[in-house]
């Protein structure tokens, strides 16, 4: 009996031991730095362990410090793929130095992290006893991750963090511990690769026996073939869609055309297909026509360093049943003008273009003033310090200011319009769809602002037609170029400039495919940041206004696979481009392309609710052609004014002295 008792105590005891398992997972993490002895050490999500590690040191002076180092690696086994975010959101380390002679310092700390092949480090610096935060532990928010090497954790991979420091006099170090020292990191996106590939075993030698109308999960695992066999009866039109769930770009596998064969193993032709993206979501329709009855086989497969789930069913339906028919494609892809706008183009007040009025007004007032001033006297002090400085005003406010304006209004040589920066654009994403192109390097491009980067300036003139006052006064800039948009004929021009067709098979044609979903996405995003940023403080004098930008690195909008506005002016802060990013991204964009008879591609936009003026910055980069005169008009008014009274008051002064004149002579 009381052997019992001590076997039940000794397993009570071991169920309040914490057990713990740590890996990089999706989510916000905190890994809290525990250790259960000085020396073994670990990274884990609770907190468990000693309260505090310490050490003595008794021999160190700052001709030979002493330097401590501590490794803490992430406790468990990384069994998931991760993406690792720009940032780790903070570290707070309670490091602590009570000197044997100098009292409680904290001495300088280098934090060094390594997460797969990624890493980052941050030095925290000497903190002495006279420091009014040394009773504070150290702190730091949005530290960098170098992710030059990659971009992802894969598992199997190891993760740690390492603190180093160095002390240069005697006395006991200790490091304060159970969720007092910890590291905060928000993982965007993680997936357990064993658990989503469960539609192992297959290949082409061995496929699975299925029922082809069955909805059937799976994923494409670095290079695996995933095969089924099935039954195909009476039909007219055999469908098969494919949804291929959103990874980062990086992992994205080729979304090719199922290959089909019959019983005597020949190949199904090209199907008519309608592929579909939405927030990364990628839907492939394929629909077969005439494909005899009998056994067939359908096998996809992947490629090296890629994975990503999927979902896939069959249809045999007849013709003209089903909404996903090619037949019932609507194909619309008009970019639709103010998109991007806060007020709606109902409310603009128009601008005229800077006209040759006003220079023929001045160019008038000129000649008859100077006319009463150069033929007729007038008293010297009017001329020298009314006169002469009024003409010179109308010289410069009525003549030289819309000249000005004008050689303003003319494209610079290192500038672009809008067509050549959609050209540009488009010419940018034509080269990185490819598919011998990384997937990341074509979702760096796509999210790269108007397709520039860090350090890329852009210099693009755009001609207006009015503008709308917003609730705060300033204006939203409305551009006629906007209006009626064709983007799939942008989109199919280029394809055909380049010398490409649509129908064509093999690796052309997912280039095409991807060009088309790509180009898509990003033309409306591109012209939706326009019309938002187009935004002055005056309202303008003149129909055209210059951009002027250096760019700069930022966080990205959108999803993992398919980024946004990943670049951003530098005249823009932080928080204030994130602020215009999230009340300006849509709510929902859906891009369709129907690879039939007739290729169309279908935009689907659910605009921005909560968009206003509160989410604009207050500084653009955006200026109007202007000269270098400002309020030239009130000048122009008041130098006009000026001219016409002493005009008129000399006038008047030499008939009152004509009229007095005959007196004067006949006394």
């Amino acid at each position: 009996m009381r052997g019992k008792s001590v076997f039940l105590l000794a397993l009570i005891a071991i169920s309040f031991i914490p057990l713990t398992s740590a890996q990089i997972s999706e989510g916000e993490l905190t890994f809290n730095l525990s250790c259960i002895s000085d020396d073994e050490c670990f990274l884990s999500t609770t907190t468990i362990g000693e309260e505090v590690i310490s050490g003595q040191i008794q021999q160190a002076s700052p001709l030979q410090p002493k330097v401590i180092a501590i490794e803490f690696p992430v406790d468990g086994l990384q069994t998931h793929i991760a993406q690792l975010p720009q940032l780790v959101d903070s570290i707070e380390i309670d490091l602590r130095m009570q000197g044997d002679f100098v009292g409680l310092s904290r001495p300088s700390l280098t934090v060094s992290m390594v997460l797969g092949s990624a890493t980052l480090s941050h030095q925290f610096p000497e903190r002495g006893v006279n420091d009014p935060q040394v009773n504070e532990p150290y702190r730091v928010e949005d530290v960098e991750i170098d992710r030059s090497f990659g971009t992802l954790i894969w598992p199997d991979d190891n993760s740690r963090l390492q603190l180093s420091f160095e002390v240069d006099h005697p006395g006991t170090w200790e490091i304060r511990l159970r969720g007092v020292s910890f590291v905060e990191i928000d993982i965007p996106w993680s997936e357990n690769p064993e658990a989503r590939n469960i539609d192992e075993p297959s290949s082409d030698s061995n496929p699975s026996s299925t029922n082809f109308e069955a909805v059937h999960a799976g994923a494409l695992h670095e290079s695996d073939r995933d095969c089924w066999i099935f039954d195909v009866s009476l039909h007219e039109i055999m469908t098969v869609q494919f949804e291929w769930e959103e990874v980062p770009a990086e992992l994205i596998q080729p979304h090719s055309t199922p290959e089909i064969r019959d019983s005597d193993g020949r190949q199904l032709t090209k199907p008519e297909a309608v592929a579909k993206e939405e927030d990364g979501t990628i839907v492939i329709t394929n629909h077969w026509r005439g494909v005899d009855e009998g056994e067939h086989t359908l096998c996809i497969g992947g490629v090296p360093g890629a994975f990503q789930p999927y979902r896939w069913r069959g249809t045999l339906s007849f013709e003209g049943s089903g909404p996903s028919n090619p037949v019932e494609f609507s194909g619309e892809a008009t970019y639709p003008v103010g998109l991007g706008s806060i007020e709606s183009n109902s409310k603009m007040q128009e601008i005229s273009a800077v006209g040759g009025w006003l220079m023929f007004a001045s160019l008038a007032l000129l000649i008859a003033t100077g006319f009463e001033v150069f033929m007729r006297p007038t008293r010297k002090w009017i001329r020298g310090f009314v006169l002469y400085p009024a003409m010179i005003t109308v010289l410069l406010s009525g003549m030289v200011q819309p000249m000005w304006v004008w050689a303003d209004e003319v494209q610079r040589e290192d500038e672009m319009d809008l067509t050549q920066l959609l050209d540009s654009r488009l010419s940018q994403l034509w080269d990185v769809s490819h598919p011998g192109i990384p997937e990341q390097t074509r979702a760096e491009h796509m999210g790269a602002t108007l397709g520039l980067f860090t350090g890329d300036f852009l210099r693009l003139r755009l001609e207006i037609d009015g503008a709308t006052q917003l609730d705060d006064g300033r204006w939203q800039l409305h551009i006629p170029a906007m209006n009626n948009i064709e983007l799939d004929r942008l989109i199919f021009n280029k394809i055909s400039a380049e010398g490409a067709s649509s129908t064509d098979q093999g690796l052309l044609a997912d280039h095409i495919v991807n060009f088309i979903l790509t180009a898509g996405r990003s033309l409306v995003l591109d012209l939706m940041l326009i019309e938002a940023i187009t935004i002055v403080d005056e309202k303008p004098e003149s129909k055209v206004v210059h951009i002027e930008w250096e760019m700069e690195g930022t966080r990205q909008a959108g999803s993992i696979s398919s980024p946004a506005w990943a670049t951003k002016p530098n005249i823009i802060s932080e928080p204030d481009w994130t602020r215009l990013q999230t009340g300006l991204f849509p709510d929902r964009i859906a891009i369709t392309l129907c690879d039939c008879e007739l290729d169309l591609l279908e935009i689907e936009i659910d605009p921005p609710s909560s968009f206003d003026s509160n989410d604009v910055p207050q500084q653009t980069g955006v200026s109007p052609a202007d000269g270098p005169i400002p309020e030239h008009k009130i000048l122009l008014a008041l130098s006009a004014i000026a001219c016409l009274y002493v005009v008129i008051s000399e006038r008047k002064r030499r008939k009152n002295a004509l009229a007095i004149l005959p007196d004067t002579i006949w006394h």
